[in-house]
């Protein structure tokens, strides 16, 4: 049984049969950004746009799609590269992904897919985000 359960990949047994995921309630996921940011990551970890003060996306011109500002996002590596790119096109630097161990229990579902999905499982399926609140200190 592995330590940690990644959903983005899942793993099987000899006989090709998904294992259960273990009871530690805690799965890795994928953050986007910039290299312009590592040095702040490393010292204070991933902090939300509220901390931050940064929004990709009002720099992009997309005025109407605005983040939850209390949350970080994660999810698969399309996720992350799409947030990446946007991220080092707009504040420079290279894209850079962060991995982070992240405890199920303070998932929430993207905003954007409220509508759509029942929690953050459901919104990672539909290639989408999770969210979890406030900073990430663990990655």
């Amino acid at each position: 049984m592995p330590e940690r359960w990644n959903i983005l990949e899942g793993e099987k047994d000899r006989d090709g049969e998904y294992i259960i995921p273990p009871t530690t309630e805690e799965v890795v996921l994928l953050h986007g950004t910039s290299t312009r940011f590592l040095p702040d990551i490393l010292k204070n970890g991933l902090q939300p746009r509220r901390i931050t003060k940064k929004n990709v996306y009002s720099r992009l011109g997309y005025y109407d799609m605005q983040s939850n500002p209390d949350c970080c996002y994660f999810g698969d590596l399309a996720i992350a590269r799409d947030g990446a790119m946007k991220a080092a096109s707009v504040y420079s630097g290279l894209i850079m992904y962060v991995q982070a161990v992240l405890d199920v229990r303070h998932l929430v579902i993207d905003e954007d897919n409220r509508h759509y999905a029942d929690d953050w499982r459901g919104s990672l399926a539909r290639g989408s985000c999770a969210c979890q609140m406030d900073s990430i200190r663990k990655l």
